[in-house]
């Protein structure tokens, strides 16, 4: 490990991950929810609530702002790639394996 002077350089988590084209059409699709997904998306990435697990091995990292009543889902697959944002029903996220949560995200 090679020392460096000065500070360290912060490296958000969100910037290993990459959108594709087909992503940015599935958030254009849901119009001003879409707009409003996307500019959430690295939010959501640094500061999950949890890490869920889908049968086909995405991964969802989900976000609970405070006075919306829905979470904020992204999914990743073959680690790095983001298919898709969405607001989900609570219900929804209880079909899949829990990888990480916060003390206080889900019951």
């Amino acid at each position: 490990m090679a020392l460096v002077d000065g500070p360290a350089e912060y490296v958000p988590a969100y910037s290993n991950f990459v959108f594709t084209r087909r992503t940015l059409k599935h958030l254009a699709e849901k119009g001003e929810e879409g707009w409003r997904l996307l500019q959430l998306v690295s939010d959501i990435l640094e500061f999950p609530d949890c890490i869920l697990r889908e049968t086909n091995n995405r991964i969802m990292y989900v976000k609970y702002f405070p006075g919306m009543a829905r979470p904020h889902l992204v999914v990743i697959e073959s680690e790095k790639i983001i298919v898709t944002a969405f607001l989900s029903k609570k219900k929804y996220l209880k079909n899949f394996e829990i990888l990480w949560r916060t003390r206080s995200s889900l019951p």
